[in-house]
């Protein structure tokens, strides 16, 4: 499933986008598989960590942004709407959309994201 945040607000599509959650066995996500599909589609694909209780707040991008949880614990806030995705869920922000990420879990969480 692709979450899209954009800022109409934050929506789930269905359809051609179904392969969005890329997830082996036991939460595991292939890195490269994502990589691969992110930089065919425009977008670069970089690794952040970030320890418990860190929050970034109020970003907004001249671009738009992917970015997918792969082990921890998010919270997003898009539009001043709130929401933990679940590892493997790519979510969309576009462009000029407010929007924060913030550790809520009690471990390293560490997340891809890429810009177009």
């Amino acid at each position: 499933m692709l979450i899209s945040a954009l800022a109409s607000g934050i929506e789930s599509i269905e359809g051609p986008h179904q392969l969005r959650t890329i997830v082996a066995a036991a939460d595991i996500v292939d890195i490269e598989t994502v990589r691969l599909d992110w930089i065919q589609r425009g977008f670069s694909c970089e690794t952040w960590v970030d320890p418990p209780g860190q929050c970034w707040e109020d970003f907004q991008h001249a671009t738009d942004e992917l970015l997918m949880l792969i082990s921890g614990q998010l919270e997003l806030v898009v539009n001043g709407r709130k929401w933990e995705p679940k590892i493997g869920e790519e979510v969309f922000i576009g462009s000029g959309v407010n929007h924060s990420v913030r550790n809520i879990g009690g471990t390293t969480s560490r997340w891809l994201y890429g810009y177009k």
